[in-house]
């Protein structure tokens, strides 16, 4: 398991369908074109500490789930997801891109402790100038991403796989 985050952009009749249909689901979201998913690799645990620190709206964004967000029935990802797929709905993805327009990624990272940032998976046991930078890479095109989704009245699934 390679524990990479992905963004997906789907209408509400997709996601109703994941929804309905959680073992179509999966197959379903590896058939979409490129520029409707958006990868963040291993940078989603300290995207998510971020977001997560930053509280609502912001929060929103995180990829990692907790609890009362919306989840799609686990169906035949089974073994291949670290969690449930997370979803916002287009209502959710305006509130969070508005909050992201708002905002930086030097601003956000202001307020986690660098040494929970230090922690997360996929960064070198440090967060230091060189894991600043490289979080940054992964993190910069969510903002342009959500807002492209709300301007479409398009829903987001996201999920670590």
């Amino acid at each position: 398991m390679g524990l990479d985050g992905r963004y997906l952009r789907v209408t509400a009749v997709e996601l109703a369908r994941m929804i309905e249909d959680p073992e179509g689901a999966y197959e379903f979201t590896w058939g979409l074109p490129d520029d409707r998913v958006l990868w963040v690799h291993k940078a989603w645990d300290a995207i998510s500490v971020i977001l997560r620190h930053a509280g609502p709206p912001v929060d929103l964004v995180a990829l990692d789930v907790v609890d009362g967000e919306e989840t799609l029935p686990v169906g035949e990802w089974g073994v291949q997801i670290l969690r449930p797929p997370k979803y916002l709905d287009a209502g959710q993805v305006g509130i969070a891109a508005g909050a992201l327009s708002r905002t930086s990624y030097d601003k956000l990272i202001e307020g986690p402790d660098p040494a929970l940032l230090a922690q997360c998976y996929g960064l070198r046991g440090g967060w230091d100038g060189a894991d600043v930078e490289w979080v940054r890479r992964w993190f910069e095109p969510v903002i342009p991403f959500f807002r492209a989704t709300a301007d479409k009245g398009d829903a987001i699934l996201a999920w670590i796989d």
